[in-house]
Parts: structure tokens; C-alpha cells; sequence
């Protein structure tokens, strides 16, 4: 994960221009692109509810004045190689589906070497360590695609 600062417009009605404008415009911020996913940033996970208004000016559709506003955000952007913690939200014959935040990742069974599958685990032939839904891992992104404001990730296991 990392804190980066970003650039983005929120707008704000008139009728919220009080001595309380700038806890409006946090909520407006964080209900637009908290949890939002883009490919420049990955996913906004937090917002810092301090932020610099860098300009405004009022909209020439609405009423509504619009804030130019940056602000420091946690985000986790997918790379090939980097090594996440994941839950194991499913474990089924052709791999696992795990996850960190909004973020999904397939291991596919073919990654899976030393593994083998048993109705609602893996077990490792070695080891016998088993993997079971809800477990944690480490896992190491291989494979990333971004598609309708997501990422789709295949990874293996580290």
C-alpha cells in the first residue's frame, strides 16, 4: 500500500456553503472515490480528512460550485512481482480466489504445484500444511489486467 497525493473535483450545492462547508466537502469526497478504482491510482482506500483546496468556481450546468481539491490517500495499486498478505475468500478444484481489500486475486490450480485439491482445501503433498477459505497468505501478483474501473489479478502462491 502506498500514500499518495491526488488531484480531484468535488462539487458542493449552494445550500452547503456554511461555516461547515469543508466537512460537507470531505463527505462528498470520501463518498466519491473512497473504495473508487482507477488505473493511475489502483484503489482509494483512505482519505485523510486533511486537504488543500487548490481552486473553485461555480459550474456552468448547476449551481453547484466546484472544488479543485488535493488530498493524501492510502491506495494499493497492483503490480507484476509485488508480494500482498491475502485472505482466501474460495477455494474450489480449478484454484483459490483471495483477496485484500476490493482487490481479487486467482491462483490458479496450475500455480498450485505441491498442492493437491480435497473437496474444501489444498493440502501440500510435502508439508500436509492446509490451506482452508479464510486463511492468510502470501501471494506474489504474476498476471494484471484493468478492466471497468477493477483490477483483475493472477497470482501464485509465495
Amino acid at each position: 500500500m502506498n500514500t499518495v497525493f491526488i488531484n480531484k473535483e468535488v462539487a458542493l450545492h449552494p445550500s452547503s456553503l456554511s461555516n461547515e462547508y469543508r466537512d460537507v466537502l470531505y463527505k462528498n469526497l470520501c463518498d466519491k472515490f473512497q473504495n473508487s478504482c482507477s488505473i493511475e491510482h489502483g484503489y482509494i482506500l483512505d482519505i485523510d480528512s486533511q486537504f488543500k483546496i487548490l481552486s473553485n468556481k461555480i459550474s456552468n450546468n448547476t449551481a453547484n460550485v466546484l472544488f479543485q481539491i488535493q488530498f493524501k490517500a492510502n491506495t494499493l495499486k497492483p503490480e507484476i512481482g509485488i508480494k500482498l498478505k491475502c485472505k482466501i475468500d474460495m477455494i474450489f478444484i480449478h484454484g483459490i480466489f483471495a483477496g485484500i481489500n476490493n482487490l481479487k486475486v486467482l491462483i490458479p490450480v496450475s500455480t498450485l504445484t505441491g498442492y493437491i485439491f480435497n473437496t474444501d482445501k489444498y493440502i501440500h503433498k510435502k508439508t500436509k500444511k492446509e490451506l482452508y477459505k479464510g486463511d492468510e497468505i502470501t501471494i506474489e501478483l504474476t498476471d494484471i489486467r484493468y478492466n471497468k474501473q477493477n483490477y483483475h489479478c493472477i497470482g501464485k502462491i509465495n
